[in-house]
């Protein structure tokens, strides 16, 4: 009688790698709403909030007074507790909240982490919840375009900015905005393009340009074509 095949002893560091998946797989794009929603838990409800970053104003006193103070925000110490415990309460009352999102984004890098102390999910899961919460978020869509950057997920980043472009409109500020995370990304050409964009529809983009100029990559847009005369 033939004996089944032995299965060799998985490692703890295989196991661990299964649970909490290597960069490049556990990043996958946002697309796979269940599948990270799983991950990532489900979005807070009842109570106080979420609350809209962009829009909810009034509700940002109380969650900034005693949890994203100054200290907090540039990643000195804690308000309550751990730094991670506070940008944790931030990001569950305000999904969206840019600047605490750019602080764990930060804080992760000063760590070469994928988690962070006192944060309950993976750090790319704040930006899937912010995106969950309000999809067309575009300024939460380049931060995540940059923090994909900067983990070495270059093509996942693109991905974002160019989601991101397509929600733009005629929003010259955002159109500026994504070009400075091209020109982080060193995508001239976006860039490039992102800042005619914005200076066509009235924004000077005078950072943008600067940067590009720096770079020698600014180029001032064609003049339009005039229709030919009778």
């Amino acid at each position: 009688m033939t004996k089944p095949p032995v299965r060799p002893p998985v490692c703890t560091a295989q196991r661990r790698a299964r649970r909490w998946l290597p960069r490049t797989t556990a990043a996958l794009a946002l697309t796979a709403g269940t599948a990270w929603a799983q991950l990532c838990g489900p979005l807070p409800s009842g109570g106080y909030g979420p609350y809209d970053y962009r829009t909810d104003k009034d509700k940002l006193a109380l969650v900034e007074k005693f949890h994203f103070t100054a200290p907090v925000q540039a990643l000195v110490s804690g308000a309550t507790g751990k730094i991670g415990g506070d940008l944790e309460y931030t990001l569950d009352k305000f999904p969206n909240h840019h600047r605490a999102l750019l602080a764990v984004m930060q804080l992760a890098e000063r760590h070469n982490a994928t988690r962070l102390e006192a944060m309950t999910y993976p750090v790319d899961c704040y930006f899937d919840r912010a995106l969950r919460f309000r999809r067309d978020d575009t300024v939460v869509r380049g931060l995540f375009a940059l923090h994909l950057s900067k983990t070495g997920r270059r093509e996942q980043a693109l991905a974002e900015l160019e989601t991101a472009r397509g929600m733009a409109g005629e929003n010259a500020l955002t159109h500026a905005n994504l070009g400075l995370v091209y020109t982080e990304l060193q995508d001239y050409p976006n860039a490039l393009l992102q800042a005619q964009r914005a200076r066509e529809l009235g924004f000077a983009a005078t950072v943008l340009v600067n940067r590009l100029k720096a770079a020698g990559q600014w180029r001032e847009a064609p003049a339009p074509d005039m229709p030919e005369s009778g």
